[in-house]
């Protein structure tokens, strides 16, 4: 499991990540939300990661993917 803010996301993102559309993508992407708090002003969200995809357990290594399924 991996749990980021999403707040720390679109800030390190140099486009305009949306929440709902972050979700989606997680969604469609085959990744379980495995819960979604908010945590004042930010949203944590924590995914549920397979054994086969390391690469998203950071938050560079999630919008990456998300980058490059957006071209």
């Amino acid at each position: 499991m991996f749990k980021f803010p999403f707040n720390w996301l679109a800030s390190a993102s140099d486009t305009d990540v949306s929440y709902d559309k972050l979700l989606d993508w997680l969604s469609t992407q085959g990744f379980e939300l495995a819960s979604l708090e908010d945590a004042g002003d930010d949203k944590l969200i924590e995914i549920e990661v397979k054994a086969n995809r390391p690469d998203m357990l950071s938050v560079a290594g999630v919008l990456r993917e998300y980058y490059i399924s957006e071209k």
